[in-house]
């Protein structure tokens, strides 16, 4: 039975376990210069935010994902 029809409790963002187990387990390119090129042998490239943002806003939703989760669409 999943959680969904035993509860009807929605989680918020922060309740989630942000494992990371991608950076952790899959190649990282080895290079950290912010240049436009291929990038071989690397499933994901680190790069920091160009700029920091006042006000974020989310600007997109996936109602089936966030059931999957057990998100609070009002979160």
């Amino acid at each position: 039975m999943s959680n969904k029809q035993t509860s009807n409790v929605k989680l918020k963002l922060e309740d989630l376990n942000w494992d990371h187990s991608f950076a952790r387990e899959l190649p990282c390119d080895p290079r950290n210069d912010v240049v436009s090129r291929e990038v071989l042998h690397a499933c994901y490239s680190r790069v920091s935010p160009s700029a920091e943002v006042e006000n974020p806003k989310l600007v997109a939703w996936s109602e089936s994902v966030a059931d999957i989760l057990d998100l609070d669409p009002k979160e």
